[in-house]
């Protein structure tokens, strides 16, 4: 229906376009690296990121219907081995309708894995349950909103995503012994969640402050530059 169309463009738009787009007049290091250059993707991947975006923050809506007594959740399965080598396939039980598990690389697992829940089955040949160990790894209202006073935005140069579509990351892997605290957590929108590794991008903690230094496509110095308030700059000549 048109107005159903209509109130997802709305959606859509309101992500897509502080996406490398910031309105208005913008002060910034003349040294800053923007990294418009490197976002290829075309209108109809955007569009699918935004839309993933916003499926991750409905969830919390506090309207929405529970599922036998919580929030939706998106189950998905994986075995020990595939999480132990970090690659393979999980599945994602009923993602096609029909009620029977669809495969999706194992990086969907992981992402889903960094921002939620971790519940690790054990059962045994027969199908009993032998142990459920339950790890969350979600940075809670409080943490979620002094890391948002700190970081403002999605912390890689270029992108202005706002904090309210973000999730947040943990820079040093929560499966690696990273803490779920503000100390180790930084703003990111769900595209360059999804995509770090894979575009070169690297985050580190410095005196408790988030540094990032882009992909040496990017930035050939492979400098590592200050995030949030400590990227403010005075406005430059002739601003």
């Amino acid at each position: 229906m048109v107005e159903t169309a209509g109130a997802l463009c709305v959606l859509l738009d309101s992500i897509n376009n502080p996406h490398g787009k910031p309105a208005g007049v913008r002060f910034r290091p003349s040294d800053e690296v923007d990294d418009d250059s490197s976002d290829v993707r075309t209108m109809a991947q955007r569009n699918h990121d935004a839309l993933a975006t916003i499926l991750a923050a409905v969830p919390g809506a506090p309207d929405l219907p529970m599922n036998g007594g919580n929030a939706p959740v998106l189950v998905i399965h994986a075995t020990e081995d595939t999480v132990r080598a970090g690659e393979g396939w999980a599945s994602i039980p009923g993602a096609d309708g029909t009620g029977t598990d669809v495969p999706v690389p194992f990086a969907a697992a992981e992402h889903a894995g960094c921002c939620g829940t971790v519940q690790r089955l054990t059962s045994a040949v027969n199908g009993k349950i032998v142990k459920l160990t339950v790890a969350d790894r979600v940075f809670n209202t409080d943490q979620r909103r002094v890391i948002i006073a700190r970081d403002r935005s999605c912390v890689i140069p270029g992108c202005h995503t706002p904090a309210r579509w973000c999730e947040i990351h943990h820079v040093k892997e929560w499966a690696n012994g990273g803490k779920t605290d503000v100390g180790n957590g930084v703003l990111i929108c769900w595209h360059h969640h999804r995509f770090l590794e894979r575009m070169g991008w690297q985050i580190r903690m410095t005196d408790g402050v988030p540094e990032v230094r882009p992909p040496d496509w990017i930035d050939p110095t492979q400098t590592w530059r200050p995030t949030g308030l400590r990227a403010v700059a005075r406005p430059s000549r002739g601003a």
